[in-house]
């Protein structure tokens, strides 16, 4: 299993719910549960990095699958 595939698949288990209750905040998760919501993405970040250290976490922000927002980002690297 990849990194973060399991907390990925934690969060789209929860998402509904997540969004439902707390729409446009910021969730931690880690392993299969959350460490925390938060009003804003560096917050999240602040809280998680205080807490787990140099551990994965994944934040997401609580919307429906279909409000999520797809980022491309391309590197001139070569």
């Amino acid at each position: 299993m990849g990194r973060l595939e399991k907390e990925i698949a934690f969060f789209k288990s929860i998402q509904s719910k997540l969004a439902q209750d707390h729409h446009g905040s910021f969730v931690v998760i880690h392993g299969e549960s959350v460490k925390g919501i938060h009003e804003s993405e560096l917050k999240a970040f602040t809280a998680a990095r205080k807490e787990l250290g140099s551990k994965a976490f994944l934040i997401r922000e609580c919307v429906l699958p279909e409000e999520e927002r797809q980022y491309t980002f391309h590197s001139r690297v070569a």
